[in-house]
């Protein structure tokens, strides 16, 4: 019975890879970053109306590459 449970979980796994959803987050958040850089008075209601995001995350992403900016 083990013999058969590591078939078939070593079957399952092997074609795993990284979640659609985590790619598109990450994609996301690569594109917003960007839009940042090339917009440095953009603000995180124009963000979140542009990418279709809430004023929270925008405003994160924004504190994040503020703070990014300053240190570097």
């Amino acid at each position: 019975m083990n013999i058969i449970r590591s078939d078939l979980t070593a079957e399952v796994t092997a074609g795993v890879t990284a979640s659609p959803q985590l790619a598109d987050k990450e994609d996301r958040g690569e594109r917003i970053r960007s839009y940042i850089e090339l917009h440095p008075d953009v603000t995180a209601a124009d963000i979140a109306r542009s990418f279709g995001i809430t004023r929270q995350t925008a405003s994160r992403h924004l504190s994040k590459m503020r703070m990014a900016h300053e240190e570097g």
